[in-house]
């Protein structure tokens, strides 16, 4: 990670048909037992849509709730980085 953390992500299932792979990270400097999820890519009138989808496992359930907003907005700011590297390109 940027600030030194250390993450390790075993990717599976990635199919070029589908333009998809899903993912599992079990080792992250956030307190969750797991992250796992699925990336797609759909064409969309020239363009493309990128879809994210994700479940967060938190060492403690009563942690989902601060969670979330945090992996939301790591989603987010990664998704629109995507964006705009594929405008500008």
């Amino acid at each position: 990670t940027i600030d030194g953390g250390e993450l390790h992500e075993n990717l599976y299932n990635l199919s070029e048909k589908d333009k998809s792979y899903d993912y599992t990270i079990h080792k992250m400097p956030f307190p969750a037992r797991e992250v796992s999820g699925t990336i797609s890519v759909k064409e969309d009138n020239g363009g493309s849509i990128v879809s994210w989808e994700a479940r967060v496992y938190p060492l403690d359930e009563k942690q989902e709730k601060e969670l979330e907003p945090m992996f939301q907005g790591i989603y987010e700011a990664s998704l629109e980085t995507l964006r705009q590297q594929f405008e500008s390109a």
